[in-house]
């Protein structure tokens, strides 16, 4: 049985990532993003503050990072760091929505 997960600790030594192929793991301090392809073959990012999964994946990876600081100062119900992006001109592809939901 294969074996899936979001844990970002077993990510990195290489079990296989619930939502996709993972690309690269991208970590700045304490926040990670994981770039992974989905199912559906579209790029996405996946964030995570203090080694801690925030359940949300973005179209960019500009989105991923703002989700995550904003999540890790301001609480898992913000809307911080999708106003955030919108209010710096962050180029959504394909004018999708900022959240991948």
């Amino acid at each position: 049985m294969m074996r899936n997960t979001t844990d970002i600790t077993l990510l990195k030594k290489g079990i296989t990532f619930t939502w996709g192929t993972v690309v690269q793991i991208h970590e700045v301090g304490p926040y990670a993003v994981v770039e992974y392809i989905d199912s559906h073959g579209t790029l996405l990012f996946h964030s995570y503050a203090d080694g801690k999964d925030l359940s949300q994946s973005t179209d960019t990876i500009e989105g991923a990072l703002a989700h995550a600081i904003a999540v890790k100062w301001d609480g898992i119900n913000t809307q911080a760091g999708r106003y955030f992006v919108r209010m710096i001109g962050v180029t959504v592809p394909e004018d999708k929505d900022q959240g991948a939901e």
